[in-house]
């Protein structure tokens, strides 16, 4: 029985002894672990650097260290933090790191910034002997609240930062909320960030010059953002916008709402300019960024996926009256299945206004503004260089509307991903004219100027409305004849007038147009297509042979 107590105190006392040994070597080795990650940064930061802590607690269970009372001192400043919290320190990386109650402190400048709580996690060490880069580091987390930095240049606050993913060029999530910039002394600009997120970032490598390709993001949102210059009096506020999927080969979404830029407008003082709200989407916007920076002809529309850019409620002001303003502006595009791309680009709502004395013609016509819109519609398709265009229109209300349309082939459409061809405009001239029409519909600007002339002359609108209707019929143009059958006066008007007018049916047209002004419309349809250069050919010729190949009409709808 006493063999048997005997062998079992044995037992029990190596027991403790190898628990007790292995809670020794256990802290040893973290001990070893943190004081080597310590001495590593310090290395890191530069000759002169201590770093000191009042007292330290090791859990060699977890792994963990807390550091109370940190100081780092270098030669330009000091570090100081409430308390450390450390865990999974290996010899290359730091699990985690949590500090409470920073204060940093910049030599003799006076700069000087507090900061709540920061967190630190998955971060790789300086390589022994390295110094510290944080351009060039990786981080798996950064968590910082309470931000509060001072100095000689201005007053900078942060509420909350949290990323994720960061390394050298690349980010992968971050947010930044109550972000704010005060500058001291003269220069009073100031910045406001209310909260930005953003995901999926690639960008220029620090330290390289920004390029503007180098910028993809998956999600992108900013909200309440301002920015003021006084001094130079520029500020500008926006709302809030969201951009997603700007990357090479993908379809893009923008939303943006709530722009406004106060700034001042040359000769007419301090202005404003809002922008209700941005949209854009269906468009491979960084694929098309990248074009142009090349010079090559950006990405085409997917077929079966339109794209539209539409900015609505456009506003200009100065002196708290309206200047401009445009309700929609919007671009879109659409591609075929055989390879056709449509595209459009409509103005409603615009609006100018006219200061007193800035356009006295238009303010003796009785127009105190300009309002009206405007549209391009096309379709253009590479094989064979076929554009139609169908149609320009431009309204001015209670004046007119200006109609343009033509069809075209041959027109050098260059391929998407390639540059221009440097023989373009000579392949131009050769493209060929198979039909163009050019047309105004009468609103009241003919009336107004027919009127205002007559109170100029003191007589009656009838009277001078026929002056004009007469004029129109009998106007000497070369190669012509007038209505009464004479020839035109000059040399060669002999030979010219053997034969009809051709610019007959055109005078009448004019005179009946003027006469009672409704709509008019001029066409050219060529028996065969023509050349750009033919066209100017036929012009250089005289306008009379210009007329009859251009087989110009004009029609009184």
């Amino acid at each position: 029985m006493r063999r048997r107590f005997i062998i079992l105190g044995i037992a029990g006392g190596l027991t403790l002894g190898l628990a007790f040994g292995g809670a020794a070597l256990a802290q040893a080795e973290a001990e070893r672990r943190l004081d080597a990650a310590i001495e590593r940064l310090r290395a890191s930061l530069g000759a002169g650097t201590r770093i000191t802590w009042a007292r330290r607690e090791l859990d060699p269970a977890s792994g963990s260290a807390r550091l109370f009372a940190l100081e780092i001192t270098r030669p330009d400043g000091r570090i100081t933090a409430s308390d450390v919290l450390v865990r999974e320190v290996t010899d290359a990386r730091l699990g985690r790191a949590e500090f409470r109650d920073l204060v940093m402190a910049e030599g003799d400048k006076g700069d000087r910034a507090t900061l709540d709580s920061l967190v630190l996690g998955d971060m790789a060490l300086p390589a022994p002997g390295a110094a510290l880069d944080l351009t060039r580091f990786d981080i798996g987390v950064v968590e910082a609240a309470g931000l509060n930095a001072t100095g000689a240049t201005g007053t900078l606050t942060l509420g909350r930062f949290v990323a994720q993913g960061y390394a050298p060029g690349r980010l992968g999530q971050a947010v930044v909320e109550g972000l704010a910039y005060q500058a001291a002394g003269a220069d009073r600009s100031r910045f406001r960030l209310g909260r930005a997120a953003v995901e999926g970032l690639t960008m220029t490598m620090p330290g390289e010059e920004q390029r503007a390709r180098d910028f993809t993001v998956r999600n992108l949102v900013i909200e309440g953002a301002a920015l003021a210059d006084p001094d130079k009096d520029v500020a500008v506020d926006l709302g809030r916008i969201a951009l997603r999927n700007w990357v090479p080969g993908e379809l893009t979404n923008l939303v943006a709402e709530g722009l406004r830029v106060d700034a001042r407008f040359g000769d007419l003082g301090l202005g404003t300019v809002r922008l209700g709200r941005a949209l854009a989407e269906g468009i491979d916007g960084a694929g098309t960024v990248r074009a142009y920076i090349d010079g090559v002809q950006p990405p085409d529309p997917v077929v079966g996926t339109r794209q539209l850019i539409r900015l609505e409620g456009i506003v200009a002001e100065t002196g708290g009256q309206p200047l401009a303003s445009i309700g929609s502006l919007a671009s879109e595009g659409d591609k075929a299945a055989d390879g056709a791309i449509a595209g459009a680009l409509v103005m409603e709502g615009l609006r100018l206004a006219l200061p007193r004395g800035t356009v006295p013609w238009l303010e003796q016509l009785g127009y105190a503004e300009i309002a009206g819109g405007a549209e391009i519609r096309g379709t253009a398709q590479r094989q064979g260089g076929m554009l139609a265009i169908a149609p320009i229109r431009a309204s001015w209300d209670q004046a007119g509307t200006l109609t343009l349309g033509g069809r075209f082939t041959g027109i050098p459409l260059t391929e998407a991903g390639q540059a221009a061809d440097d023989q373009a405009m000579a392949q131009m001239m050769n493209s060929r004219v198979v039909a163009f029409s050019l047309g105004w519909r009468e609103q009241g600007l003919l009336g107004r100027t027919i009127a205002w002339q007559a109170r100029q002359s003191r007589q009656p609108e009838a009277r001078l409305r026929e002056q004009w209707a007469q004029m129109a019929l009998t106007f000497p143009i070369p190669g012509a004849q007038t209505q009464r059958g004479g020839p035109p006066p000059g040399k060669g008007g002999t030979a010219q007038a053997a034969g009809p007018d051709p610019f007959q049916p055109i005078r009448e047209a004019l005179a009946s147009f003027i006469r009672q002004p409704r709509e008019i419309e001029f066409a050219v349809a060529p028996a065969k297509p023509l050349t750009f250069t033919e066209v100017q050919a036929l012009v250089a010729a005289g306008p009379a042979e210009a007329i009859r190949a251009l087989n110009l009409t004009v029609r009184l709808p």
